[in-house]
């Protein structure tokens, strides 16, 4: 069976080095980035590889976890399940839905609560 591959872009330095070392002793291949400014160059270039892209949704720079997905919606092709989490209200499910969000994460959660959710999706992705 192939790696699954996701990205992850969180911009909380410590919660991202924590994700990304739990994902990959999990069997995961992440690509890790801290904005998703940094992160949307790599999806343009890679995107019909990722399975599972988890995203935090307020985040410095000219874009954010809302408007990574509006862009990744935007390229049509491969789209993958996206994981949101956040501190804050989630926005309106309708707006989630719209863009591909499938699942939306408050913070603070239980490290197995992600990991459940993230191999929920990854083996609907088999």
């Amino acid at each position: 069976m192939a790696t699954k591959k996701m990205m992850l872009i969180e911009d909380e330095d410590d919660l991202r080095t924590l994700l990304e070392e739990y994902l990959k002793d999990n069997g995961l291949s992440v690509a890790s980035f801290g904005s998703a400014d940094k992160a949307l160059p790599y999806w343009e270039n890679n995107s019909s590889d990722i399975d599972l892209v988890l995203t935090d949704m307020r985040m410095p720079g000219t874009i954010d976890g809302i408007g990574f997905a509006r862009a990744e919606r935007a390229k049509g092709a491969h789209q993958p399940s996206i994981v949101m989490i956040s501190g804050f209200e989630p926005p309106p499910r309708q707006m989630l839905q719209d863009l591909g969000i499938t699942e939306f994460i408050s913070k603070p959660f239980r490290i197995s609560e992600l990991s459940r959710l993230c191999a929920n999706k990854l083996s609907t992705k088999a």
